[in-house]
């Protein structure tokens, strides 16, 4: 039975990395991953157990569910995720070619994809904005290097973000208060007093 649990977390694990491979990073996709690893640490300490004290069994399984939680509090896996599919979109923008990125100098035949369809599709700009305050400082260090749509799309997001933090900070009293947004709001603040943010209903 846990060999064929131990073959089913293999398959899992490859599964997930060739979803990675080929659509970036997602949280739960991270979160499963960690999972997968926590869990065959619980396997192996239970196999180990069963042979000297199956009475302790019980209490590898907690430490390895604290370990799970505390393994995705310090991986920060939203600012993970920015900076690894940030990586993978300039990997899959260097093999295209600089040249080929936007232009085509021939038409392509219908339902096929382009190299700017590639590039533009190998870093999800909307999934990006959905991540919590954390990945802030990572997207503002990626934000000036992505195309002008992705671009636009993060800026908006960042903005209507600091709109909000400005708010809640003039609003709330200090029992309120959080470092992860405190320093999104201090940076946040810091690149749109020196960066030109374009907004769409003033042009």
């Amino acid at each position: 039975m846990l060999l064929f649990v131990t073959m089913m977390l293999i398959a899992a694990h490859q599964r997930l990395k060739l979803y990675e491979l080929t659509y970036g990073y997602t949280l739960l996709r991270i979160q499963s991953h960690t999972f997968i690893l926590w869990l065959a640490l619980g396997i192996a300490w239970v196999i180990f157990m069963l042979w000297l004290r199956p009475q302790r069994a019980a209490i590898g399984l907690f430490i390895c569910l604290l370990g799970f939680v505390a393994h995705l509090n310090m991986m920060n896996p939203d600012a993970l995720i920015v900076r690894h599919n940030f990586e993978r979109y300039q990997h899959i923008k260097a093999a295209l070619g600089e040249a080929n990125a936007y232009v085509e100098d021939v038409p392509p035949p219908p339902y096929s994809r382009t190299p700017a369809d590639e590039q533009r599709t190998a870093l999800d700009a909307y999934y990006l904005t959905t991540l919590s305050y954390d990945a802030v400082p990572e997207l503002l260090k990626i934000v000036d290097q992505l195309p002008a749509d992705s671009a636009e799309i993060l800026r908006e997001s960042l903005y209507a973000r600091g709109q909000r933090l400005n708010h809640a900070k003039n609003t709330s009293s200090w029992k309120a208060w959080h470092y992860t947004r405190s320093n999104a709001l201090a940076q946040l603040s810091n690149y749109f007093n020196t960066k030109l943010f374009l907004d769409k209903n003033s042009q």
